[in-house]
């Protein structure tokens, strides 16, 4: 139903949205499964999308502000008890001497470094809670924070899409003690992946390793009480720095294991301890006076070493900080990170961020990578994804101490979850989201603020925001505060990052609207609905708008179905995605409302538009998101172009064309759709834009059904659609593009005889210096490449209001899916109307209406527009394949009542097909004339240019689409 891609490469064909999202027809197999999706075509997906987006991957956070920032977790809140921490030398001893072991012989899981690590986590996270409930007394810890790190041993993770298998899954206590119980990636708070190649002889274990949390504050962060320091991470019963054990490698030599400082920017660093908790009193952390000296092998804080972490290409070595935290006090002094390369070791944890994003209901995905003692945080949301700076666990453990404590302490909007969704307190985590609520919040002041039925306040609209380090919605009341007491988080008073008023707009109170624009005063409240066949999906794919549909409906609330004007039990959709900011649905949809209402005579047609029962939009920083990537500071600035918010609608639930049960009924749905389309662009001058047979949809109404047209989300107004742009234009990009086109050929021919290059014209290269390539995004859309260049011939230096193609690649009209061509025509009515009629073919050669399933024709379901185009222009300029699909039809036998209708459709669109084959041959010759400045023939050219486009127009209009189906 959602679909969304609008991503164009300089030096590769335009991407597409085949079918479903151009994404998951990229990934899925190719093989008589097609809902199989191929684990190699998911990691050249990934490596592709990260590595081609502006800011699609940023390596080298702070590991403390990433934690603060995307787990709401600061160094202050880790609680200090009479026990402490440590890591025992026996486990990381067995670290040591294990190597990861794959496959499916696991007799011997206590050799296997995984099972060892994932001990070394649980161990530090139960010393976590120790210490926790020795500060708290009365107050344990709750239930809902009983989370382990558990080894999968190659266990499937059960999911909608791929059958993956990660190393760790960060879930509920007890959800894997019992092997055959299938754990599903919705219940899934974070991952983990581990790579470690090989085991090293050691002389033997040594110490058990205090950990010192102090070192991870900065200098200025705590004051001096005269307390007996100890400064560093040691070994037990050491009074300062100890000689780290040296070990053997491989071939038995030996070799030295300094540490890496692990921090954000100049400076020497400090070390902080943690004082012993004395009368109950909550300890504080003091700051050293000196630094004592250490010139042991490999001393814990010697900063320097032959042993690197592993770094990818683009990423830059930061300098060290007195701050060991990487904080950084002033957003605005921050130095931004670059975006890097993707390494191939990357690929395996960003390809389970990808699937923790498409399940459940989510904001964002982290987890970490272990590569051997280095570490590395991941965050990823709709945006990009964020790689933290590496760390070394053994010989910085107080890194590793605050990952887990904030794992530990992090609820489930923290992990990612939607804020606007409440799971039921007595079900187990995920449980299909069987008994979930969808909560969306009145504005502030309105009287609906108890607890709901998992314990959390209600969220007010238009109210401050709280920041990464805590606010409204924590379970218990946020975990940190009962440490540390009330406040905001350190980066809680910084400005976000990516919300300039100048690209956005000002900023405003978002609340939740009805559809005549109205603010609805009280927190609205839904039941989910995931009665089968009903169920929640989410579009595939890492970056974009992750759009997610949910089943819900009003269970005893009249107080809601009272704001939302809900007079019969109907049932009902929430759509939740991240749209650009430049698209409002919802404003859309009560635009045509709103013609609709004021005209007494369309009033038939309003059964046929969808049916939006309210909506709220909200920027990445607004108090009810708190998305981490508003308060990332060292993020690069994000374009207008990447720039998005949240959008959540409640609609009527309709049916797909699926279920349609015979020739006759799709004849219905499919006029009354085409007509109430053509009303809106006639009378709301609104284009929908994305005609699918996902967006046709209709409802029942006893034994009739009545089409309904959706997914307003790409549709424009005619004024920003702007006046159709004539393939008589031609661009400066695509004369040297062109030109480019002859230099190459006489490089790999210069032997033959072949036609000279234009008199005193120099070389271009193949890219032209101008060409740059720009990032889109999304999983439905394909919009490609602006046209913002100016017309060689006329001189005209007046740049044109950027376009772009949108639409679900099988069904974009042929102007749009040709890539051959710079111009990219302004979206224009007829294109829709051609969209009608591969919509009309796609249904009548592939449904089955006994089965309620629909086909597919593989030969328009492509990766890329331009195969797509050249697949399209065949079938109408080959009678072979024509009658190869056409043919599939009249073999089911369903659809023969219509086959008139296709006939008489094809018979129009044989005369677009041809007519705009004819406009790209002379485009061609018209670009020859600029390149060889043949003027002469530059404007008879255009003249039959024109005229094709004349005939081209006039060839599909509204009048004699109808006239041939009826």
């Amino acid at each position: 139903m959602i679909r969304d891609r609008d991503r164009s490469h300089a030096n590769s064909p335009v991407q597409g949205t085949p079918m479903r999202s151009s994404t998951e027809d990229k990934v899925r197999s190719s093989a008589s499964d097609s809902n199989k999706i191929r684990n190699d075509n998911i990691i050249a997906y990934i490596k592709d999308e990260l590595s081609s987006r502006v800011g699609g991957f940023i390596p080298g956070y702070p590991v403390v502000d990433f934690v603060r920032n995307v787990w709401g977790f600061s160094p202050e809140h880790i609680p200090l008890g009479q026990t402490g921490y440590e890591l025992k030398a026996q486990l990381i001893y067995a670290y040591d001497t294990t190597e990861y072991i794959k496959g499916k012989n696991y007799k011997s899981d206590e050799r296997n470094s995984c099972v060892v690590f994932a001990d070394i986590f649980n161990e530090l996270a139960r010393l976590v809670k120790v210490n926790y409930d020795e500060l708290m007394g009365s107050h344990p810890l709750s239930s809902d924070f009983d989370r382990q790190l558990y080894f999968l041993c190659e266990r499937i993770l059960e999911g909608y899409y791929a059958g993956l298998k990660p190393d760790y899954a960060f879930v509920p206590k007890g959800s894997l003690d019992d092997r055959k119980i299938k754990l599903h990636w919705q219940q899934t708070g974070s991952v983990a992946e581990q790579k470690k190649k090989k085991a090293i002889e050691l002389d033997g274990p040594g110490e058990d390793i205090i950990i010192n949390p102090g070192l991870l504050l900065p200098d200025n962060s705590a004051s001096s009480a005269g307390n007996d320091v100890q400064p560093q991470n040691r070994r037990r019963g050491e009074k300062g720095a100890a000689k780290v054990p040296t070990r053997k490698d491989a071939k038995g030599g030996r070799r030295g294991t300094p540490l890496r400082n692990v921090v954000a920017s100049g400076g020497e660093t400090s070390a902080l301890t943690v004082p012993s908790v004395t009368d109950g009193a909550v300890p504080t952390l003091v700051s050293e006076a000196q630094q004592p000296d250490d010139d042991s092998e490999g001393g814990p804080l010697e900063g320097k070493g032959t042993l690197q972490p592993p770094v990818g290409e683009g990423e830059q070595p930061l300098p060290v900080t007195a701050a060991p935290t990487g904080s950084l006090p002033d957003a605005t002094a921050a130095p931004k990170l670059k975006a890097g390369n993707v390494r191939n070791e990357d690929i395996q944890i960003a390809k389970y961020l990808n699937e923790l994003l498409n399940h459940g209901v989510r904001q964002y995905g982290s987890g970490f990578l272990v590569e051997g003692d280095w570490i590395t945080l991941w965050y990823a949301d709709r945006f990009g994804v964020v790689k933290s700076v590496n760390f070394d666990w053994r010989k910085e453990p107080h890194f590793l101490l605050l990952v887990v404590a904030a794992l530990v302490f992090a609820d489930r909007q923290k992990l990612g979850f939607s804020p606007f969704v409440a799971v039921h307190p007595t079900a187990p985590e995920g449980d299909s989201f069987s008994t979930a609520t969808l909560r969306i919040p009145g504005p502030k002041g309105a009287q609906d603020d108890e607890p709901n039925e998992a314990g959390e306040a209600n969220q007010k609209c238009g109210g401050e925001g709280e920041g990464r380090g805590g606010g409204e919605g924590d379970v218990q009341g946020s975990v940190q505060e009962d440490v540390q007491g009330k406040g905001k988080g350190k980066d809680d008073d910084k400005e976000p990052i990516g919300n300039d008023e100048d690209k956005t707009g000002a900023k405003a109170k978002h609340c939740t609207l009805d559809i005549d624009g109205k603010e609805i005063k009280n927190t609205l409240q839904f039941s989910f609905d995931l009665t089968p066949p009903r169920r929640m999906r989410t579009a595939y794919g890492i970056i974009g708008r992750g759009t997610t549909v949910i089943p819900i409906k009003v269970t005893h609330d009249e107080i809601t179905a009272k704001a939302i004007r809900l007079d019969e039990d109907i049932p009902l959709v929430a759509k939740l995605a991240w749209q650009h900011v430049d698209r409002k649905e919802d404003a859309y949809i009560r635009n045509i409302w709103q013609r609709l209402k004021n005209d007494p005579t369309a009033t038939s047609m309003m059964k046929h538009i969808v049916d939006m029962k309210c909506s709220l939009s909200l920027s990445m920083d607004s108090p009810q998101i708190n998305l981490p990537r508003a308060f990332m500071s060292m993020l690069p600035a994000l374009s207008l172009m990447d720039m998005r918010e949240f959008h959540l609608l409640v609609l009527e639930s309709y049916e797909p064309l699926d279920h349609i049960a015979n020739a006759d009924q799709f004849k219905k749905v499919f006029l009354e759709t085409f007509k109430a389309h053509h009303w809106v662009w006639t009378n709301a001058e609104i284009l929908h834009r994305d005609i699918s047979i996902n967006n046709i949809m209709f409802r029942r109404r006893g034994d009739q059904v009545e089409g309904v047209l959706c997914d307003w989300d790409l549709a424009a107004t005619k004024k920003d659609l702007g006046p159709p742009n004539s393939y008589s234009r031609v661009t400066s990009k695509e004369v040297e593009t062109r030109r480019a086109v002859f230099h190459v050929a006489k490089a790999n021919h210069s032997s033959a005889n072949v036609q000279s290059d234009p008199p005193n014209e120099a070389a271009a290269p193949t890219q032209p210096p101008d060409a740059q390539s720009t990032k889109h995004d999304e999983t439905n859309v394909v919009e490609g490449q602006p046209n913002t260049e100016a017309s060689v011939f006329d001189g005209d230096d007046t740049q044109q209001r950027p376009r772009y193609r949108t639409g679900t690649g099988p069904f974009m009209a042929l102007e749009l899916l040709a890539a051959s061509t710079d111009i990219v025509p302004s979206h224009r009515y007829s294109f829709d109307v051609q969209s009608f009629f591969y919509v009309f073919i796609w249904v009548v050669v592939t449904h089955n209406p006994t089965k309620q399933k629909m086909g597919s024709i593989p030969e328009w379901r492509n990766p890329d527009l331009e195969t797509t185009f050249s697949a399209k222009l065949a079938f109408f300029m080959n009678p072979s394949q024509q009658h190869a699909i056409v043919k599939r039809a009249q073999l089911s036998g369903a659809y023969l009542s219509l086959m008139p209708w296709l006939q008489r459709l094809m018979m129009m669109m044989d005369i677009v097909a041809t007519t705009y084959s004819n406009i790209l041959k002379l485009r061609m010759r018209l670009l020859d004339a600029f390149i060889y400045k043949d003027e002469s023939m530059v404007q008879p050219i255009r003249m039959q240019i024109k005229s094709k486009e004349r005939e081209l127009e006039e060839a599909v209009t509204y009048e004699s689409f109808l006239a041939t189906v009826i």
